[in-house]
């Protein structure tokens, strides 16, 4: 029920209160449930993380070459931020800024591991020649920044965009990343 409330919400906006009157049940069921706001925040943030490593490995079980696999891997992400629009914010606002050394150690691990996965890719685009060796961190940044400013700039911006279907600018604006990204990092 949270993450039907974070499709629509900002994560800040969201209370075990509301969480209970979302769900109609007795708030004293979220309390035993979700000790803190701490402990919900961070319960959505790690199902959300699974479910964009799902559909991110999903995008990756073909044998790909590593500047294939920094497009799939944004793609994934991109179709999981218009799905949870909400999610870096999450991330962002209740993990890595919490007080609670649980939620920071969670946001510490995500985007480390995410980071991880960028350098790898970028470890072998540069071992075949494909791509140049960057800052997988910057990287990591940049590609949720693209991600994040669709979702956000889409619906002022569809109106002027020669795209009648939200999924063909969609996908239209994930090649167009994809071919950003990857010729910006092909060798020089």
């Amino acid at each position: 029920m949270a993450l039907e409330l974070l499709s629509d919400q900002a994560p800040s906006e969201i209370t075990r209160a509301s969480l209970a009157r979302k769900a109609q049940v007795d708030p004293g069921l979220i309390r035993y449930y979700f000790k803190n706001r701490d402990s919900l925040m961070r319960a959505a943030a790690e199902t959300l993380t699974d479910r964009l490593q799902a559909r991110a490995s999903s995008a990756l079980a073909h044998d790909l070459s590593p500047d294939e696999q920094v497009c799939a891997r944004v793609k994934a992400l991109l179709a999981f931020k218009v799905d949870n629009p909400f999610y870096h914010r999450l991330m962002m606002e209740e993990t890595a800024r919490s007080g609670d050394p649980a939620s920071k150690s969670l946001y510490e691990q995500i985007a480390g591991n995410a980071i991880a996965r960028y350098a790898s890719y970028l470890e072998a685009g540069s071992k075949d020649g494909s791509l140049r060796k960057v800052d997988a961190a910057m990287l990591y940044m940049a590609v949720i920044g693209l991600c994040d400013f669709f979702v956000i700039a889409s619906p002022v911006l569809a109106p002027m965009l020669p795209y009648d279907d939200p999924e063909m600018m969609q996908q239209a604006y994930g090649d167009f990343i994809c071919d950003l990204l990857i010729n910006g990092l092909r060798p020089r």
